[in-house]
């Protein structure tokens, strides 16, 4: 995977550079020692998938230098809310999409309940709780945002 990564940094394909300076680094090492150390350390699993998550997202929201999106959420601006209503109203269709596909692939009746209360959970809610779904619709509205600019393909 470390030369796989390597050889597209070096025809310099923007996805790859992007990730491996998201992932392993800004700094440029060569495909052996460090780099595959790298590399190797992000997938070490360790035996429990549950630690290396918590690890991931500790990186990943908590490091020195977490995402740009996690700073700009410590202190919002409304650009940055809705911003992230418009996105995340896309990100939650295609994520309805994938627990359907979870669901019609899937033989285990436990996992595909648990994709079921997620679809009902985004979309229609329940008495205690409106849909999330509506609720972060509602607060792009609060900030200016027109429900059909929300929810506009292609947007």
């Amino acid at each position: 995977m470390a030369r796989h990564l390597y050889a597209m940094l070096e025809r310099s394909d923007p996805v790859h550079v992007m990730w491996v300076n998201r992932e392993l680094g800004k700094e440029r090492v060569g495909v052996g020692g460090d780099f595959t150390e790298r590399v190797f350390r992000l997938f070490e699993v360790g035996g429990d998938i549950r630690d290396w998550i918590l690890r991931r997202f500790v990186h990943m929201f908590l490091s020195e230098s977490p995402h740009p999106f996690i700073l700009a959420m410590q202190r919002p601006e409304p650009w940055v809310l809705k911003g992230y209503a418009v996105e995340h109203h896309h990100f939650l269709r295609q994520w309805v999409v994938s627990c359907a596909n979870i669901i019609s692939r899937c033989e285990r009746d436990d996992v595909r309940m648990y994709e079921v209360d997620n679809i009902y959970t985004e979309y229609h809610g329940s008495r205690e709780s409106p849909a999330h779904h509506e609720l972060l619709i509602k607060m792009g509205i609060s900030y200016g945002l027109k429900r059909e600019e929300i929810v506009a393909p292609g947007h």
